[in-house]
This record gives C-alpha cells, sequence and structure tokens, in this order.
C-alpha cells in the first residue's frame, strides 16, 4: 500500500509520522531495509528525510504496525 503526505515527525532509522490530509498523523515504523529515492526514482541518502518534506511512502501491514520499506522525497 502507499500513502502521500507531509512528514510531521521522524526518527532516524525507526519511525515516521505523517500527515496526510485526514486530520489524523499516521504513525509509520521502518522495516530492516529502507530504499530512499528521489520524484525521479534515482536512490538518495536518507539524511534527505526531514520534517516539512513532502513524500509517498511504501508500506505494508504487519499485525497492528504499518512497515515502511521504501521512501520517495517529492520535493
Amino acid at each position: 500500500m502507499e500513502a502521500t503526505g507531509t512528514v510531521s515527525d521522524y526518527t532516524p532509522d525507526t519511525a515516521l509520522v505523517l500527515d496526510t490530509g485526514s486530520g489524523e498523523p499516521v504513525h509509520y515504523k521502518f522495516a530492516k531495509k529502507v530504499a530512499f529515492s528521489d520524484a525521479d526514482g534515482k536512490a538518495v541518502e536518507a539524511s534527505g528525510l526531514r520534517k516539512n518534506v513532502r513524500v509517498r511512502v511504501h508500506y505494508m501491514r504487519t499485525g497492528g504496525d504499518l512497515i515502511v520499506d521504501k521512501v520517495t522525497l517529492l520535493e
């Protein structure tokens, strides 16, 4: 599944919170290996991820957790 939103909180290598515009922030945990790319699909460093950046995340639901394995920076 995928979701798009603005990063409202970020803990490197651990988790992020997205404001998807639904009124409720959505909490995601990172998988052991996460791919980061820019809007053109080119690999980028995780250091580009920070608060107030628009991103698209690819995630899986595992139990009660949303586990992210790919983050695309849209800005």
